[in-house]
């Protein structure tokens, strides 16, 4: 019994520490790019979502980064020696749009981010049936 509340005692006031091993192998990602909103609803009756959005970008060391998208076969825009940037636009598609960032001249991608768009199916519109007889 005694040993017992020892055990108890010694799991109440000791403390759990739980460690992580970090492989070298895997780069850390030093890039952020967010995308504000993050989606886009069509009605039923619209073909195409148009919308301004806002995507900012930050790093933990200056470079030059470019802004690169789906939707478009060039380059949205470039930054040089620069920590963080933000990019603002009406755009308008009917499809999701994807964005990334890459150092400038080079091809690969360091973060991206997707804006959904989501087209809402029409609505089923019943009618009434008023005669007896189409229930048979």
């Amino acid at each position: 019994m005694i040993t017992l509340i020892k055990v108890l005692l010694f799991c109440c006031f000791t403390q759990t520490v739980i460690a992580e091993t970090v492989d070298d192998s895997q780069p850390v990602s030093v890039w952020q790019l967010s995308a504000k909103p993050r989606f886009c609803v069509i009605p039923h009756n619209k073909k195409m979502c148009k919308m301004s959005t806002e995507l900012s970008w930050k790093g933990q060391k200056k470079s030059d980064i470019c802004l690169s998208s789906s939707q478009y076969n060039t380059v949205l825009q470039c930054w040089l020696s620069a920590l963080k940037g933000v990019w603002v636009e009406e755009i308008s598609s009917d499809k999701s749009i994807g964005f990334w960032l890459a150092l400038q001249g080079g091809k690969e991608i360091l973060v991206k981010t997707n804006i959904k768009i989501i087209s809402l199916p029409q609505k089923r519109i019943r009618t009434r049936r008023r005669h007896i007889w189409s229930l048979l």
